[in-house]
């Protein structure tokens, strides 16, 4: 990028990109395979556009995995809950996926037995186990849910202890559910599991919601309706602390984050990760291709209906639209809130620095970090570190 605005001080190349009402709209992404000789190292890319060698189309086309994965059941050579990633039909020998809470391991299994091929995350071991409760509780509404408590393994009913309540509306907590987030071997960037060994408390309450596509309550009307009841039932099974409860989510749960603290002065601080904040001007900059591609994104409003109830335009229906945006409820938050951000995120960097110039506008204690070169999920193992570094740091700070 640097070479490109070079050449235009030096008059060389202007950097100018155009887009038109006859822009194409972005399609389905582009899909790169890549072939790699594993004697000569020799690497070679192919996409579906240009064509796939023999091979590669093979890999391309096979089955694919369903998932949750199988278990292999008994009377298999292969560990429980193990994936196949590759089989011979010719022979019993196959490359099996084995994540269990301890590590993940590659495994080859034939006739003869099995063996570990490769392993990693082992250092998982040395983590407490979790220690994971179940609570019902009922909504505001009379509906029965739960709530999943991530406990330290040395708390102690009724001791107190920070806890953060990880809110995402239309969260379901089932054990079989596919993004538990508490599990120690979970691979997500967003596993929770470190926050209770850390020390702290985690509530994942289930957040079901009853909005209707125009008409019946808006979504950020029914966020306490869940919150509130789920944390009474850990208070009163001493799972939580009442008095030092922190509000968190990552996208819509950091959405959700923040119009809970502009709602109630229960949390003591806020964190939200890749937060539509401004819904009037994420329906025009919802994808970071907008900005640097060719292509136009017309997927605004399909998105706000899906999401938000919201099936009409902002020009149309702009109450609304200010209503489940919490950079208007702004004024309304007293605690400290912190804002994470990827500048690469679908979800525009633009709408944490709409929230972060409003509450630092209005003297509102507030803390942005900016993640360049990150998406809306966090991959680069130095930029997860040090974000769950800054979660603690900020958990302790604005705890009492």
């Amino acid at each position: 990028m640097t070479a490109v605005w070079q050449r235009a001080w030096d008059g060389q190349q202007a950097t100018a990109s155009p887009l038109r009402d006859d822009s194409p709209a972005i399609g389905p992404p582009l899909i790169t395979y890549v072939e790699i000789d594993t004697v000569t190292g020799k690497a070679e890319s192919f996409t579906e556009q240009d064509g796939l060698s023999a091979a590669v189309e093979s890999f391309a086309n096979r089955p694919m995995i369903e998932y949750p994965p199988r278990c292999v059941g008994p009377g298999s050579k292969a560990p429980p809950e193990s994936i196949l990633v590759a089989g011979s039909e010719s022979s019993s020998s196959g490359i099996y996926l084995a994540r269990s809470s301890d590590g993940t391991r590659l495994w080859h299994i034939d006739n003869d037995g099995g063996q570990v091929v490769f392993e990693t995350d082992t250092h998982l071991a040395e983590l407490p186990p979790p220690n994971v409760r179940r609570l019902p509780f009922q909504t505001m509404d009379g509906q029965t849910a739960h709530v999943r408590c991530l406990l330290p393994h040395d708390h102690q009913p009724g001791e107190a202890r920070p806890t953060i309540v990880w809110v995402y509306p239309g969260y379901e907590t089932s054990f079989n559910y596919r993004h538990h987030l508490d599990a120690r071997n979970d691979p997500s960037p967003l596993n929770l599991h470190p926050l209770a060994s850390e020390g702290f408390i985690v509530l994942i309450p289930e957040m079901p919601t009853d909005s209707e596509v125009g008409g019946g309550r808006e979504l950020s009307e029914e966020l306490l309706g869940t919150v509130l009841p789920a944390i009474e039932a850990a208070v009163t099974a001493g799972f939580a602390d009442r008095q030092q409860l922190h509000v968190a989510g990552h996208s819509l749960g950091g959405w959700a984050a923040l119009h809970l603290v502009a709602q109630t002065d229960l949390f003591k601080s806020a964190i939200a990760a890749a937060a539509p904040t401004n819904l009037i001007s994420e329906f025009g900059i919802s994808d970071v291709r907008f900005r640097h591609g060719e292509y136009v994104d017309t997927d605004g409003l399909a998105s706000m209906s899906r999401i938000f109830g919201l099936s009409r335009p902002p020009w149309e229906i702009l109450d609304r639209y200010v209503r489940n945006s919490p950079v208007f409820s702004a004024a309304s938050i007293e605690a400290p809130v912190m804002l994470i951000h990827g500048d690469q995120d679908y979800v525009s960097i633009t709408q944490a620095e709409e929230m972060f110039t409003a509450l630092r506008t209005l003297g509102k204690p507030v803390e942005f970090v900016r993640y360049w070169g990150e998406g809306h999920v966090f991959e680069s193992p130095a930029n997860v570190k040090d974000m769950w570094s800054r979660l603690y740091a900020w958990i302790r700070q604005h705890s009492s």
